[in-house]
């Protein structure tokens, strides 16, 4: 229940997201998914069994919720069982909503995504 980042020549991982145990504390999650990383270094990970996405900004200690994270739902805001996750070049997040069998885009400075497939 965590997300790890090693990069090359480096003896050891560090731990980007979760580490804490299964849970839907910022800290925690439960059953990570898919990981992207943005054009401006932010990482967001699909906390599948929690139902959200979560964004972690450079230098920031803890990630936000980027989508869902209030249950399972099918609106705009919600996800249900998000599979994959990744980045285009204009730095909008694609997500597979597994659940609700639907692919969202959300802008990161949008409130709410929109359905693309």
């Amino acid at each position: 229940h965590r997300v790890l980042r090693k990069g090359p020549g480096e003896a050891l991982a560090v731990v980007v997201f979760g580490g804490q145990g299964r849970g839907d504390d910022l800290d925690q999650l439960n059953t990570p998914f898919g990981v992207a990383v943005g054009l401006d270094g932010s990482v967001y990970v699909t906390d599948c069994q929690n139902h959200r996405v979560l964004c972690k900004r450079p230098g920031e200690a803890l990630p936000k919720v980027f989508l869902g994270g209030k249950g399972r739902g099918d609106d705009l805001q919600s996800v249900d069982d998000p599979g994959g996750v990744s980045v285009g070049p204009d730095g909008a997040v694609y997500v597979a909503d597994c659940g609700n069998d639907r692919v969202l885009r959300k802008q990161p400075n949008e409130a709410l995504a929109e359905v693309v497939l």
